[in-house]
């Protein structure tokens, strides 16, 4: 299979934020991904501070900031790319 898995959008309703959906959420993909064989997995989120929630909830579930790409003359538009070995 595969060496590693990309992990697409992952939102929680607002109205469900902060309460810990998103980690169990992003865990049960971990550990799938693991079962399955892969080593390691990729997430990205934008770098505008909207998504600043994301980054940290990426960060304690264990990624570490893997890469930066920015996009074109607007500073905080671009993106931020989290890795993880399983």
């Amino acid at each position: 299979g595969p060496e590693h898995g990309i992990i697409g959008w992952d939102c929680i309703l607002p109205e469900f934020q902060g309460k810990g959906y998103g980690k169990a959420q992003m865990f049960e993909v971990l550990r799938r991904l693991k079962q399955d064989g892969f080593q390691k997995a990729f997430v990205r989120t934008g770098e505008h501070p909207f998504f600043i929630r994301a980054q940290k909830m990426y960060l304690a579930c264990g990624f570490q900031e893997h890469k930066r790409n920015p996009t074109g003359d607007q500073p905080g538009y671009g993106t931020v790319e989290y890795i993880i070995e399983l």
